[in-house]
């Protein structure tokens, strides 16, 4: 069972393997030019968002900064995020 298997059947896994390495090195690259687009340029930051989340059918609108690692669900694609759900900006909730 390779690493990847075992983390997305929620298994204990090494994140230093290199097919994650290179997972995670991908996902924070794509991170990195969608934080240099402006909010004006939303085709290029929907473009850069269907190669960080192919399995999410609605794009989300993301505020830069955002950030990404490599959670895969069972099936080997990225975890989608929640349709109408929220994430807390910066870390930091408001009221």
């Amino acid at each position: 069972m390779t690493e990847r298997e075992k983390m997305i059947s929620g298994k204990l896994y090494n994140p230093t393997d290199k097919e994650l390495e290179q997972l995670r090195l991908n996902a924070r690259k794509l991170a990195r030019k969608y934080n240099l687009t402006d909010e004006d340029q939303q085709e290029e930051q929907m473009q850069i968002l269907r190669q960080l989340l192919p399995a999410t059918e609605e794009l989300p609108y993301l505020q830069a900064p955002v950030y990404f690692d490599c959670k895969l669900r069972s099936n080997g694609m990225p975890v989608p995020l929640l349709r109408n759900g929220y994430s807390i900006f910066n870390g930091t909730k408001y009221r």
